[in-house]
């Protein structure tokens, strides 16, 4: 009987808050865990979500196996584990799917917060069980993370299938396989790819910002970063200036650090190309701790150091965009129609909003969703307003770099102290 109620939960959220609420249930979860893990990681991927994993889990370092490797993922032909007897397969897609789950978890939580800059600065505890997860600041819980049990089925499936296909696309990257070799006989090879929707395209593109994103967080926090509070009418302190105030630009925090600007900038994308595997790494780190958070500067500078500048890009070279396909909601019209920046902000921003993923709007803060989502004209106006810095000021690179800076907040609340 017992068995047969684990069996029937859906999630594994669910189940942990089960077990740590009954240690019969933990007892028989013990008992049956073979049965009752290969459940919960089925209920949640399909045969095509399963070929999907097991091509990142099994992908090959050998670029002539790696071409073989994708051709049988093409084609649907990887082992499956929940179709025959591949255990150390299904072990290996188990702790995927577990990673995937703590990041739809951050990720959530991030972009529907009332202050999502103040969120984009804290990382996942990536040690916390999944039921209670909880974002940390230099190793203090920030905010309790938002379950994923409160998506919808497509919502949910959307997620999975674009984390995994942002790794899969990651391990491609890395191998080189996407720079069309010539061969000495025969035509120049072609990696195979996944038809999306436009949406499925824009849904890679949100995964790409998000892990980007976790890696100027981990700067942040390592360097002089401050976290800001909610905007209040009542604070006299000064916030976060426009940009900085909407958005979190994971390259600003890494040149906040010291960390000079390669790859016109786009330093973040350089780590974000290596996929769940590199951040997962990096976030095991506690930042609080300062011998870890040392071990962790070294790991990064050694990182930067040893791997080539001149390595291909991330780019998008398994997932080509149909127009015959479509998996679209009135939100996502809603707000592709709002798309209308010249700009690339409203874009990143709308990115780190997880934009193209939900079916409604009921996960956003009702009260301030335009703000959440601002429109071409208030981007556009944003940068000529004056600003309150120690009286009026132009918002100045330097002035916004102040505003960042738990030193400077620190100096300037002695000083307002001092003059009180």
């Amino acid at each position: 009987m017992r068995l047969e109620v684990l069996l029937a939960v859906r999630f594994k959220e669910s189940i942990n808050s089960l077990i740590r609420a009954s240690p019969t249930l933990f007892r028989s979860y013990v008992s049956f865990k073979a049965q009752i893990l290969p459940s919960l990681v089925a209920a949640d991927l399909d045969d095509e979500l399963v070929q999907h994993a097991v091509a990142i889990v099994q992908f090959p370092k050998s670029m002539r196996v790696g071409k073989e490797h994708l051709a049988a993922w093409d084609n649907r032909q990887l082992p499956n584990p929940f179709q025959g007897h591949y255990p150390e397969v299904f072990e290996e897609i188990n702790k995927l799917h577990s990673l995937i789950l703590r990041l739809m978890q951050d990720y959530i939580t991030k972009a529907t917060s009332r202050f999502p800059p103040r969120e984009y600065l804290c990382v996942p505890n990536i040690h916390a069980f999944s039921a209670d997860g909880h974002s940390v600041f230099r190793g203090q819980k920030i905010t309790t993370m938002v379950r994923t049990d409160v998506l919808t089925d497509n919502e949910r499936k959307r997620f999975l299938k674009a984390f995994l296909l942002f790794e899969l696309n990651c391990k491609v990257v890395k191998s080189g396989l996407g720079l069309r070799i010539q061969p000495r006989h025969g035509i120049a090879y072609e990696v195979p790819k996944v038809l999306v929707p436009l949406r499925g395209d824009d849904a890679l593109r949100c995964i790409h910002t998000y892990v980007c994103s976790l890696h100027g967080a981990i700067f942040a926090q390592c360097g002089d970063a401050w976290l800001p509070e909610p905007p209040n009418e009542s604070l006299v302190e000064p916030g976060l200036l426009f940009p900085d105030s909407l958005y979190l630009d994971p390259n600003t925090y890494m040149l906040d650090l010291g960390i000079p600007q390669a790859h016109g900038g786009e330093l973040a994308a350089e780590f974000a190309k290596f996929g769940l595997e590199l951040v997962f790494e990096l976030l095991g780190y506690d930042i609080s701790d300062p011998q870890q958070k040392e071990s962790l500067l070294v790991r990064l500078e050694d990182f930067w150091n040893s791997y080539p500048r001149l390595r291909p890009r991330y780019s998008h070279l398994i997932v080509e965009v149909s127009a015959d396909l479509a998996d679209e909601a009135p939100i996502y019209y809603q707000h592709n129609l709002q798309l209308t920046s010249p700009l690339a902000l409203q874009k990143k921003i709308f990115e780190q909003r997880a934009w193209v993923f939900f079916d409604d709007a009921r996960l956003y803060p009702g009260q301030c969703i335009a703000l959440h989502f601002p429109s071409a004209r208030f981007l556009e106006n944003e940068p000529d307003k004056m600003v309150w810095f120690e009286g009026w000021e132009h918002n100045s690179a330097r002035i916004r770099a102040f505003c960042r800076s738990q030193k400077w907040h620190d100096n300037y609340k002695k000083e307002m102290d001092f003059d009180t």
